[in-house]
């Protein structure tokens, strides 16, 4: 791997039942670390290269 590291995704995980949902957020805890919310993953790509967030003007 060249360095990246790789953030799952909180709330974009599915599972029919919630205890089979929490299941894997906690097995993903443990492999790669604290999961994130897609508002917290959306900031970390925005305040590392601010040029691939799109703007929007109006």
């Amino acid at each position: 791997m060249d360095g990246a590291v790789p953030v799952p995704v909180a709330d974009a995980h599915a599972a029919r039942r919630d205890e089979d949902h929490n299941a894997a957020l906690h097995t993903i805890y443990r492999t790669f670390g604290d999961a994130r919310p897609t508002v917290d993953v959306l900031e970390l790509i925005h305040n590392s290269c601010p040029l691939l967030t799109p703007t929007v003007e109006g």
